[in-house]
């Protein structure tokens, strides 16, 4: 009989990794009698290659829930599902977001997909990969901190847990029993997420449970990486989540998680715990023994009633009183402004490579001494304004969240400020390049042009020496957290100072670009302004 299958997650079981990976293969998979198909719904959150249509929520320009745009939707994806099986017996759908939402936006979402199937003529089966209650709650709570969408991603992990349904979310016989009363427990196919896969990999297991072998044909083109934090990374993540900036800006976010995840082994290692204490895990598994073995009896055949092993390592809860939290504050700064300080180096080559094609262009020589001493004197003109600086006393552990504020506002600002001249920098060269064929009238309109810091060499060793100067990790001194915030400050003017030096010149190089005919002006700002 032709047969959906519909791949529901969990969450946190590397379903993306299985949805690519079908995309990757679907020339072979259809060799073989199956399809996995791209729907024509995109949205800010969910590709073509999800289920997303099944389960999806949205709202008309007066923010109200259009349940008939919706239904429009849902058709159009079963339409798509439907024309799959006219040339496929077996077609694979996914979207780990059904498992949460079939109890809330879409309750009746089984009985929905079970009378397509009458009308259709293809069975549904359902895919399930559970995990281990405490990772699965760890991992989900260390997803909402790395991805900000909602004031929970500020909430510490007991917080969470008391604001959150966890019954919904970890009660997975419950769950399973539901969607086997409309399609039958002979069409729940459930594997356990442990590590432990049937043919060595996520991939084999997957495969296996629609019918089919994992052999050398398969492409696997990413394998399953999703770098978490842990321990005191997740904690200045989820401190530095009360900036603005961080809910305002995706880009900034994403930074801010990959310098952190460049930090993140090294503080495991130093510091090994558990985000939930020993006796934490055992009565939260405890809780769901008897749902568990359900589970393990009647949907794997297992005798035995143990879906998982439930062995629990021997590690320390996570204190925030730890003797490393300085120390990681301090790693991921320095690994943050030498990342800032290669991005300057890069936008200032760029900048560079912009200047030189505007000096052939224009016919410009080389300025004189007097003119590239003015240029670099640019950065002293103006000092920041003194600032009163944060002070952190070990005895009170929470007081490290305004160190912690006061690097992650300073990390952000020099990145959006780096990011903003790129841009400015990039659309600038696509303008020099359109110009090129205009290089008479370049060059007549370049003998007005100010040079007094235009195409100056900064010399960067003032700002590299500052940057050395921020205390490094292991460092040890009652005064290192002052003596790092400080360092930290200096650093991040001197590069703010450059970051206006820079900002000056595109300045110029706009003024000079827009002094040009109204043809050219029409063209800089059709370009600037996309």
């Amino acid at each position: 009989m032709k047969t959906l299958y519909v791949h529901i997650g969990s969450p946190k079981t590397a379903s993306t990794a299985l949805q690519f990976f079908c995309v990757d293969n679907s020339d072979l998979l259809n060799q073989k009698g199956y399809c996995y198909p791209l729907f024509p719904q995109t949205y800010p959150d969910a590709s073509r290659i999800r289920a997303y249509f099944l389960i999806v929520k949205l709202k008309n320009r007066l923010g109200r829930r259009s349940r008939k745009w919706e239904e429009k939707v849902f058709r159009e994806g079963m339409e798509v599902i439907h024309k799959s099986f006219e040339n496929y017996d077996n077609v694979i759908i996914s979207d780990e977001r059904i498992w949460r939402s079939m109890d809330i936006e879409r309750k009746d979402l089984w009985e929905r997909l079970a009378e397509e199937g009458r009308k259709g003529g293809f069975q549904i089966r359902a895919i399930a990969y559970v995990r281990r209650q405490d990772k699965f709650l760890i991992s989900l709570w260390n997803q909402q901190i790395k991805i900000i969408k909602v004031a929970l991603a500020k909430c510490t992990i007991e917080e969470w847990m008391n604001k959150v349904n966890l019954r919904a979310r970890l009660e997975y016989a419950d769950k399973l029993d539901r969607i086997a009363k409309v399609i039958g427990k002979e069409n729940v196919i459930v594997r356990r997420f442990d590590g432990n896969f049937e043919g060595g990999s996520i991939y084999a297991d997957f495969l296996s449970a629609v019918g089919l072998s994992l052999t050398d044909e398969y492409e696997i083109k990413q394998e399953v990486v999703n770098i978490g934090l842990y321990g005191n990374t997740q904690e200045l993540k989820r401190v530095i989540n009360f900036l603005p900036q961080m809910i305002q800006d995706r880009n900034t976010q994403n930074f801010i998680m990959e310098m952190l995840q460049e930090c993140s082994e090294i503080s495991k290692k130093n510091y090994p715990c558990e985000m939930l204490s020993k006796e934490e895990i055992e009565a939260l598994l405890k809780e769901h023994e008897a749902g568990n073995r359900k589970i393990a009896q009647e949907y794997l055949q297992d005798p035995t009633g143990e879906l998982f092993n439930n062995a629990i390592k021997d590690l320390p809860k996570w204190q925030k009183d730890n003797p490393y939290i300085l120390d990681d504050l301090i790693r991921f700064t320095n690994v943050t402004m030498e990342n800032l300080y290669q991005k300057n180096q890069e936008l200032k080559a760029d900048l560079k490579e912009l200047e030189e094609s505007l000096k052939a262009l224009c016919g410009i020589e080389e300025p004189g001494e007097d003119a590239k001493e003015q240029a670099v004197s640019y950065n002293r003109e103006t000092e920041a304004a003194p600032k009163k600086l944060p002070v952190w006393k070990k005895e009170n552990p929470d007081g490290i969240d305004e160190l912690i504020l006061f690097v992650g506002e300073a990390m952000i600002r020099l990145y959006q400020e780096n990011r903003e001249l790129k841009k400015t920098v990039k659309k600038l060269k696509t303008l020099t390049e359109e110009m090129n064929s205009e290089s008479d009238e370049w060059k007549e309109n370049g003998k007005n042009l100010d040079v007094q810091s235009f195409f100056a060499d900064e010399d960067t060793a003032e700002l590299e020496e500052k940057i050395r100067r921020i205390p490094k990790p292991g460092e040890e001194g009652a005064d290192l957290s002052d003596r790092f915030i400080q360092a930290l400050d200096i650093a991040a003017n001197c590069m703010q100072r450059e970051n206006r030096r820079l900002k000056q010149e595109t300045e110029m190089i706009r003024n000079f670009a827009g002094a040009q005919e109204e043809t050219h002006k029409s063209l800089l700002e059709r370009i600037l302004k996309k």
